[in-house]
């Protein structure tokens, strides 16, 4: 398309992936005209924005629901893409909007699961009743998210894919053969956390020397996990993209012990380092970049002592075993690109 390309995202939280894909749509595309209007109170993590500066960026501490509806009369975009339908505002706004001019298209992420709960159920009938004349297409993470979006009445043609990416600050990286467990993700209750380092503890100091743990973020288990005083365990905090690139460039096997993880980026970043994998099987990206005893292993976070039983699996491996598991992670990885998802959402407007 020769003429502008208008773009406006009605976000949640922004976090450093969402801006990779964001930043990157401006590279591949120079026609665009990008509007973001994004939470910006009550975040999760102290995470400073870094957008390209031909976005245009908007608090939604600073517009409410006329505004938002104003907006999108104003930009009339080719596209507006919504976070899900958490954020009410945005939701009727679109709804007002939609009648107006039916030719913008409108994409709905989704990165939840299908379980089959009544809550679903009752959700995907009030959905096709509320929402879904306003929402022309879904845009799903993974094969779990693609299977919830049939559940709401979208056909594969209604339906795209590759929703997140890795940053590309990951692209032709990689990371040293290191022997430590990482830890990467919020310090939450739902995180497992607290059972990995149960899980460690539990271990040898023989293995726990030839094996440390390192464990990166922030949340409200912070001053919990800080004061742990274990020679074998290290606590950083968090960090911004490039330093905390810096210390993931160093190696090790990912773990991610989370109870419940729709998709979980952080996977697919670490992936795409090198690392091997070691996961709760709660975690929806699985379905993409782990293959058990290929690339790593899998475990249930809720049954004591699996997650033990992994690390000795690690321990067990020769350096060539771990070095063939670090490539096969990385390649794995290489099937999603920020490029893939740019692409995928402009894909619409051929369509």
């Amino acid at each position: 398309m020769s003429e502008s390309i208008k773009i406006v995202f009605l976000y949640s939280r922004i976090v450093s992936y969402v801006e990779g894909l964001l930043n990157n749509l401006v590279e591949f595309q120079p026609n665009m005209d990008i509007t973001v209007v994004h939470w910006d109170s009550n975040t999760l993590l102290p995470h400073v924005l870094e957008l390209n500066n031909k976005i245009k960026i908007i608090p939604r501490s600073k517009v409410n629901q006329s505004d938002i509806f104003n907006l999108l009369v104003e930009q009339n975009p080719h596209i507006i893409y919504v976070s899900g339908w958490m954020d009410k505002d945005y939701i009727k706004a679109i709804a007002k909007y939609k009648p107006l001019n039916r030719t913008s298209k409108v994409v709905a992420g989704i990165d939840d699961k299908w379980f089959g709960s009544l809550r679903q159920i009752l959700g995907v009938y009030y959905f096709k009743i509320k929402f879904k004349k306003y929402i022309d297409y879904f845009w799903v993470s993974g094969s779990p998210q693609y299977y919830y979006a049939r559940k709401f009445g979208y056909d594969d043609n209604s339906i795209i894919h590759n929703l997140y990416s890795a940053n590309k600050i990951y692209n032709n990286k990689s990371s040293k053969n290191t022997k430590r467990i990482v830890f990467l993700g919020r310090f939450a209750e739902e995180k497992g956390i607290i059972e990995l380092v149960d899980e460690y503890n539990s271990l040898d100091n023989s293995v726990k020397k030839m094996w440390p743990l390192v464990v990166i973020g922030h949340g409200p288990l912070k001053e919990k996990l800080s004061a742990i005083n274990d020679d074998y365990i290290t606590i950083l905090p968090f960090m911004q993209s490039e330093i905390l690139l810096n210390e993931l460039l160093k190696g090790g096997v990912f773990c991610l012990p989370s109870k419940k993880e729709m998709w979980g980026v952080v996977i697919h970043e670490l992936a795409l380092l090198g690392y091997p994998l070691l996961l709760s099987n709660h975690c929806g990206a699985n379905s993409r970049f782990l293959i058990e005893g290929y690339n790593g292993f899998s475990f249930d976070i809720l049954q004591k002592g699996q997650l033990k039983d992994m690390i000795l699996k690690f321990y067990g491996m020769s350096d060539q075993e771990l070095e063939s598991f670090a490539k096969r992670s990385h390649n794995l990885a290489t099937s999603i690109s920020t490029e893939l998802s740019c692409a995928s959402l402009l894909s619409i407007l051929y369509k």
